[in-house]
């Protein structure tokens, strides 16, 4: 035989044996066998390796699968074995060359013989049959569909061996059969006829009282395993073996023949367990199914509708599925079957659910066949036509069921499954989700009693909150609280709040969440369990699917298969954002599991590697994110930290729209950084910090930016790490520039210089001067800013960094504006716009807004508006929330400028909107102060009053004294007491005197005109 699957998986060939290592590769292979000289279609190869979560690049990856498989069987002599053939491929294989077709050739010679009384010859072929039996059928090829396969060949090896074993004993082997069957039935208590057979040859070799033991211990493992009493062939051999009848002879036929039913010998079924008193919430997720279950068939379809449930471990789906079976039972008068097919342990085989469900319908035991296929005939010709309602319970996949479901309408079936079933035919699937809060705790109100739930609802949702609105959980919550009346919630709450005990609160009577989520772990692959121990540790609340591979330190594939396992066992939660890649989530009891199994399974320093390799993928696709952005490594620090290298396809692909990537990835990376210090890897932390400014900036993400700034500073303390410290201490001070706490920005720039001098890199140095220069600008030191923009423009022209020096030209364009120096502002600004060119939309943004303030300041309205329109329309696409306050500032200061105040104040109401909500101070003040300027433009001197004064207020908090004067100048400007008008602009001379710049000297001038004009008025007003 050159192909074995009867056992580990084996290939021979004319010039030796083929060794196939690759787990996909064996499955595709084992597939194929399986179905030899038929055609299996790509799409259940698909199934069979990836569950019901393939790549996007499944096909490409089964046919290099295919072609090394060719490949291995020319190697040893099998070539032109393996033949593309639409839809899928195909095995040639003749029937003497696979192990299976020849194990099932010989049995069915053996049952020929059998019939025609030569039972030599028959025992002959089943022992050559059963002997090509080399362990478990399929042996280490791991995957869901292959697993199904061998449990239906392990049931047809069993049956082989029952009717082996009736052979021998109608030749009167019964001595030496004893311990042969003893072994059978320890390994499979469950199978009737081996029992039967052991008590038989127990009775016939003299040993009628062991013979009644093994009928007692059988009788009490169905009772308890199955609730239901032994077969009528048990009982008859009980009866024989106390009567003493030595002659008594099993029927054969009782384990080949189908029965021979009538619709006469049909009885309605009533197994469904009791509804579910308590049960809460998902309301109106039970009314669709409760309308899918009772709508009328349609005419032309003849199959039974089925209903899959799917969700993960302790969500509520069995309570869901009977809830609405009691709810419906009345639409099915021929019945309603019920049976938990224990698919989260030890999976229940269909046989055993078919003799259940066969005897409840009324079928005699004796008219029971043994073969699963003749049952599922009996059953299917028994529901034909009649209106039925099937619950199925805890299935394990699709190959479970196939044998159960009914074939014909009006029958109704309802799945639950830990899996998406989505391979079975026209079903409605269906995710049963999470509790509502208040759903949560009107669960917990219902078992622990309302008036202790509803006592203390804030401490009763939180501890909904930590059970995580999972029904098992707040079940294991209400039962403690209900055996301790002496408790408040708030003490329970208090208890859970430790997450190292929370799995141990949680686990009361048969309720278990620990034990209810380890099934779904132990079913998983070696390279799942781990990547899911992994993720127990990780502290992203969410992730993609490409940092598994950094995390199990595999290739992208391995690490994708990986993942799929854990989502297939709903061990994960699945989030696609809308036009995005998916991203996972792992609901946070089973996180806690996770985190339990690593401490246990993994070595911590083992853990911590990991960690950092997801964190060097992080850090590798956010550099080539700002690089994108910005065109280079421009205006950023990075550090030495180790990085993983992602597949340079996917980067392209993640990064099409860069800052679209930092704002998915952002919460993730926040939490990163924090993971980062604790495990004192200083270098990831404050280089993951800073290059995640890039999103922080244009989003206005303060709090984020402090926070992982923060976090960093204190790890590159820790470890002395100077350089880190330097740059972490750079960005915060930008930081405080951004959020106009100037002294802040200057104390924290000049001590990351100081330590830039110390380490002598000029480049950190450049990007603090220029900081430093922007605050000598905001606070009138014109000609100190001037030279320091001048200094930073040279390092960074030696350093090549063409986007620094476009920001420090920015800066000097501002500057001559301020100077009423427009030519020179111009020049700054097209040489700015020369070196930037084609490298950084945004940085032509702030290009274009300085040339609108040019154009603006220089009275052509036209191009100004222009300048402010181009800036909006690249913002708000880059989601820029400051730049967008910015654009519609300058918009409403040039529509006032142009006359059309009234528009201007719609501008401006909307650009104070956009500034609110990006958080900026400085341009939130200006903003209500160009609002009050259009206001008073139009007439509306009250209102006018009102925001010139709340912008007068902010520019007080903020200490930017120019600003302070303008809104002094308009405030005085709306004010009819000429006296308190000139108290005003005094205040405001005063606040100029302080100040040396060409803008202040412009603007005192300006308030000494208005000055001399009112106190002229007034003498004259005095004098009259």
């Amino acid at each position: 035989m050159n192909f074995e699957i009867l056992g580990t998986l084996g290939v021979k060939g004319p010039t030796g044996t083929a060794t196939i290592r690759a787990a996909r590769q064996r499955i595709v292979l084992v597939m194929l066998l399986l179905e030899a000289g038929r055609v299996v279609p790509v799409d259940r190869l698909s199934t069979a390796i990836w569950d019901d979560a393939p790549p996007q690049t499944a096909r490409g990856q089964i046919q290099i699968c295919v072609s090394a498989l060719r490949r291995a069987l020319a190697d040893v002599g099998l070539p032109d074995r393996l033949e593309t053939c639409a839809p899928g491929y195909l095995i040639h294989a003749g029937p003497d060359e696979v192990d299976l077709l020849v194990f099932e050739r010989l049995v069915a010679e053996g049952r020929q013989s059998a019939e025609e009384q030569r039972l030599d010859e028959a025992i002959g072929r089943y022992e050559r049959a059963l002997k090509l039996w080399r362990g478990d059928a399929l042996a280490g090829v791991e995957s869901r569909l292959v697993a199904a396969a061998g449990a239906r060949l392990e049931e047809m090896r069993l049956r082989a061996v029952e009717e082996f074993m009736d052979l021998r004993l109608r030749q009167s082997g019964h001595q030496e059969m004893i311990a042969e069957l003893a072994d059978l039935v320890a390994s499979n208590p469950l199978r009737e006829h081996l029992r039967a057979q052991l008590m038989l040859a127990l009775f016939r070799s003299g040993r009628q009282g062991e013979a009644l033991a093994c009928y007692r211990d059988g009788r009490q493992t169905l009772v308890d395993e199955l609730g239901i009493e032994p077969s009528a062939e048990l009982r008859e051999v009980e009866r024989a073996v106390l009567g003493g009848e030595t002659d008594y002879e099993l029927d054969p036929r009782a384990a080949t023949q189908p029965a021979d039913v009538t619709p006469a010998d049909y009885r309605p079924a009533r197994l469904l367990p009791p509804d579910i008193g308590d049960y809460t919430g998902n309301r109106p997720l039970l009314d669709r199914l409760q309308e899918i279950v009772t709508a009328e068939p349609d005419d032309g379809n003849a199959a039974p509708r089925i209903i899959s449930v799917s969700g993960t471990g302790g969500v509520g789906k069995s309570a869901l599925a009977i809830r609405v079976a009691h709810a419906t039972k009345d639409f099915f008068p021929d019945g309603q079957l019920y049976a938990r097919l224990n698919g989260n342990n030890t999976p229940l085989g269909a046989a055993q659910v078919l003799e259940r469900f066969l005897r409840a319908l009324g079928v005699p035991h004796v008219m029971i066949p043994g073969g699963i296929e003749e049952r599922a005939e009996t059953l299917r010709a028994l529901l034909a036509g009649r209106r039925v309602l099937m619950v199925l319970d805890e299935v394990a996949d699709e190959e479970q069921v196939r044998m159960l479901v009914p074939n014909s309408a009006p029958s109704v079936v309802i799945l639950t499954s830990r899996r998406r079933l989505t391979a079975l035919p026209a079903a409605h699937h269906v995710e049963c989700p999470l509790l509502e809060p208040s759903d949560s705790v009107e669960l917990l109100a219902q078992i622990a009693g309302p008036g202790r739930i509803y006592a203390e609802p804030t401490q009763a949702l939180r501890l909904s909150s930590m059970c995580g609105h999972l029904p098992l959980a707040l079940r294991a919550a209400g039962g403690r609280l209900l055996i301790r009346p002496h408790w408040t919630v708030a003490r329970m709450a208090e208890r859970f709040a430790d997450t190292s005990r929370r799995l141990d609160e949680l686990s009361h009577g048969e309720q278990s969440l620990r034990a209810n989520i380890a099934p779904s772990y132990e079913w998983l692959s070696d390279p799942a369990r781990r990547l899911f121990r992994l993720l127990g540790v990780l502290e992203a609340r969410d992730f993609p699917e490409w940092i598994c591979a950094p995390l199990l330190g595999s290739d992208d594939d391995a690490g994708a298969e990986a993942l799929s396992e854990l989502v297939t066992a709903q061990l994960l939660e699945v989030e696609t954002p809308v036009g995005g890649r998916a991203r996972f989530r792992m609901h946070g009891l089973i996180r806690i599991f996770a985190a339990e199994r690593h401490d246990a399974e993994d070595r911590a320093e083992d853990g911590a590697e990991a960690l950092r390799r997801a964190l060097g993928a992080w850090l590798y696709v956010a550099e080539k994110a700002h690089r994108s952005e910005y065109g280079g490594d421009h205006t950023v620090l990075h550090s030495d930290a180790v990085r993983w290298k992602v597949d340079e396809t996917l980067c392209e692909e993640l990064l099409a729209d860069p800052l679209e990537w930092f704002a998915v990835e952002k919460d993730a990376l926040v939490a990163m950084v924090g993971q980062a210090a604790d495990l004192g890897a200083d270098d990831l932390c404050w280089d993951l910090a800073v290059t995640l400014v890039t999103i922080f900036e244009v989003r206005s993400e303060f709090v984020e930016w402090r926070a992982t700034h923060d976090s960093a500073l204190a790890a590159v303390r820790r470890s002395g790490n100077k350089y880190g410290e330097a740059a972490v201490l750079y960005s915060m001070g930008a930081l405080a520039a951004a959020e106009y706490r100037l002294d802040d920005a200057a104390r924290l720039s000049r001590a990351a210089d100081e330590l830039f001098v110390d380490q002598r890199v000029l480049y950190g140095r450049a990007l603090v001067l220029r900081n430093l220069a922007f605050i000598d600008r905001a606070q009138g030191r014109h000609e100190e800013a001037r030279r320091k923009y001048e200094q930073a423009r040279e390092w960074f022209r030696f350093a090549g960094d063409v986007i620094g020096e476009a920001h420090v030209l920015s800066g000097l364009a501002q500057l001559a504006v301020i100077a009423h120096d427009r030519r020179a502002a111009l020049g700054h600004l097209t040489e700015a716009i020369r070196l930037t060119e084609g490298r950084s939309r945004r940085m032509e943004a702030q290009l274009r807004y300085r040339l609108g303030e040019v154009a603006l300041k220089g009275d052509d309205i036209g191009t100004a508006l222009d300048c402010f329109h181009d800036v909006l329309e690249i913002v708000v696409e880059y989601g820029d929330r400051i730049g967008e306050a910015y654009a519609r500032y300058g918009q409403g200061l040039a529509q006032t400028a142009a006359g059309d105040a009234d528009r201007a104040v719609g501008t401006l109401r909307q650009a104070g909107k956009v500034a609110a909500e990006s958080g900026d101070r400085m341009v939130s003040a200006r903003i209500q102060l160009a609002w009050a300027e259009a206001e008073y433009a139009i007439g509306s001197r009250d209102m006018a009053a009102r925001l010139a004064g709340a912008a007068l207020q902010r520019f007080r908090q903020l200490g930017d004294q120019v600003w302070q004067a303008r809104g002094l100048r308009l405030l005085g400007d709306t004010i009819a007491d000429t006296a308190t008008a000139m108290a005003a602009w005094r205040e405001a001379l005063t606040i100029l005197g302080k100040v040396d710049s060409q803008d202040a000297r412009d603007l005192a001038e300006e308030l000494v005109r208005r000055l001399t004009s009112a106190s002229l008025a007034f003498q004259v007003g005095e004098a009259s």
